[in-house]
């Protein structure tokens, strides 16, 4: 992850200085990072991500993907952000649905579906179904858990 934030400073022409004042960190936390002394913790890539808002995640925290969000992870990111403060894991269940079909799409073990399912509709109006493969809880001491599907 350091060769990520390596790179991310230098894609957005700074200093080092001048990244940690942007993300409101001491710059020796950005050495310490640089020179491999520390990881990168879940405030400070949270700290990243919230200043600079069109960075895609995958891309940070795994190396997946672009550096930048694509225009349509832009769009989940804006949805999906407006209210989180009280949000829960499922509020967007069937949430872009028109409200009539929102009673007639089974969420539970009926048919072909699973409780991880999550049904949504796409821009085309068709109805699409998921299923969760991982989830990552994060803790207030900086640690997380995986569970896997």
């Amino acid at each position: 992850m350091k060769h990520r934030i390596e790179y991310l400073i230098e894609e957005l022409q700074m200093t080092n200085a001048k990244f940690a004042e942007e993300i409101n960190v001491p710059k020796s936390i950005i050495s310490h990072i640089l020179t491999g002394r520390n990881k990168p913790s879940l405030e400070f890539i949270t700290k990243i991500l919230t200043k600079f808002k069109n960075i895609n995640p995958e891309w940070l925290l795994f190396g997946k993907g672009n550096i930048y969000k694509t225009l349509s992870q832009e769009d989940s990111s804006n949805n999906n952000n407006n209210n989180t403060e009280n949000a829960t894991l499922f509020d967007n269940i069937n949430k872009n649905l028109p409200d009539n079909d929102k009673n007639n799409i089974p969420l539970t073990n009926n048919s072909n579906n699973r409780h991880s399912d999550i049904i949504t509709e796409n821009k085309n109006k068709h109805i699409i179904t998921k299923q969760i493969k991982k989830i990552i809880v994060y803790y207030s001491d900086n640690t997380f858990e995986e569970f896997n599907k």
